[in-house]
């Protein structure tokens, strides 16, 4: 039977808060049905309209998905709470990787490089980018063997593959994915509709095998040449050179 005990709302704000709450504590499962939108407006004495726009919001958010006769369920990958998950309290000799964050020990101090950049205001028409800075990271492209003709800024790697997979994708097409994979990165996917097919990856990168198999099924794929999270693999040269077992060039898809 669909799950609407503790659904609870007087606003589509409030059954979307409480939709979630649900996930969270795992009362409400990958592939568990909701209740029609007749159903639970009858059952919270709301309008079908206010129903129907809390699961316009949980759809969007890539929490659940319509089947047609099978109403409406939770996701098979709904987005996974990371931001809550962080603030959990780690038991000793664990180490947190699902965030994704650097050591703060191990960085550098950034007072003297701060101290060093201009106070004067920056205005509109004036060029968004420092060209030393651009010049530095093209330099560093070329030097990897990267084309780097162009050269765009964005707010975190999260950020530069929402922009990529915007342009590139439509709801439903499928990404080849690490497994395992940094949960940023399925929950950005799930939130944009897209499927997720797994390939594996070792010490030296994506394993071949898995990745041509995973290729077959899907429109882009995701890699992170260095430091994957959460293996801190590094892709070497030998892996990045090497072909997939039956030799199909896949470079029709997308990359990031």
């Amino acid at each position: 039977m669909p799950h609407q005990s503790r659904i609870r709302g007087r606003s589509a704000a409030e059954i979307v808060t409480a939709v979630e709450r649900e996930l969270l504590t795992g009362r409400l499962l990958p592939g568990s049905p909701l209740p029609t939108v007749r159903d639970l407006g009858v059952a919270l004495d709301l309008s079908p309209a206010t129903v129907a726009a809390a699961y316009k919001v949980l759809r969007s958010r890539g929490l659940v998905a319509g089947s047609g006769r099978g109403g409406t369920r939770v996701t098979a990958n709904p987005p996974s709470p990371s931001a809550r998950r962080a603030t959990a309290r780690l038991a000793p000799g664990l180490i947190d990787l699902a965030t994704g964050n650097p050591d703060p020990s191990l960085l550098p101090s950034l007072g003297g490089a701060l101290r060093s950049v201009a106070s004067e205001p920056r205005l509109y028409g004036e060029p968004a980018e420092l060209r030393p800075l651009m010049s530095f990271f093209q330099a560093e492209f070329d030097a990897d063997g990267i084309p780097a003709s162009a050269i765009t800024v964005v707010s975190g790697a999260l950020d530069g593959l929402e922009r990529v997979l915007r342009e590139h994708l439509r709801p439903g097409d499928a990404v080849a994915v690490e497994d395992p994979s940094f949960p940023g990165v399925l929950d950005l996917l799930a939130a944009g509709g897209h499927g997720r097919v797994p390939f594996l990856v070792d010490d030296e990168g994506p394993v071949p095998a898995s990745l041509a198999e995973a290729l077959r099924r899907v429109r882009a794929v995701i890699v992170t040449p260095r430091a994957q999270n959460p293996t801190g693999a590094a892709l070497t040269a030998a892996r990045a050179s090497s072909r997939p077992p039956d030799g199909s060039d896949q470079s029709a898809r997308t990359s990031c």
